[in-house]
């Protein structure tokens, strides 16, 4: 038996944010991608996020349709998708489902700012 080389994920990388390590993994499959964000060392949550389009005419409206699947769920934590999804292209622009953990100690504009900048760089 001969071992694989290649990495597990597409992406793995970790940052801190506002002082404390966090761990962001991003993987792309053949019809969903998944993204674990984490300041806890492990998945707490599970969401999963679909762009929508309709179209009214000429006018064309996106949204973002979050269920949640498993562990904690808040406000905060949905605010935060709906903040993160519209603002990040390799989000924003799939229409792959996107298989989301997210789980942060602290939810606020810093870190969500924070997050934005470097899920923008790295994806």
């Amino acid at each position: 038996m001969t071992l694989s080389t290649e990495p597990a994920f597409n992406k793995s990388f970790t940052v801190q944010i506002n002082g404390l390590q966090t761990d962001i993994v991003f993987h792309q499959f053949i019809n969903k991608m998944l993204l674990i964000i984490t300041q806890y060392e492990k998945i707490n949550n599970i969401f999963v996020a679909r762009n929508e389009q309709t179209f009214n005419g000429l006018v064309q409206n996106k949204s973002v349709d979050i269920q949640h699947k498993f562990g904690m769920d808040t406000d905060d934590i949905q605010s935060a998708l709906m903040y993160l999804i519209p603002r990040v292209p390799a989000l924003r622009d799939s229409e792959m489902d996107l298989v989301v953990n997210i789980g942060l100690k602290e939810v606020n504009k810093n870190v969500l700012v924070t997050l934005e900048k470097v899920l923008n760089e790295l994806l």
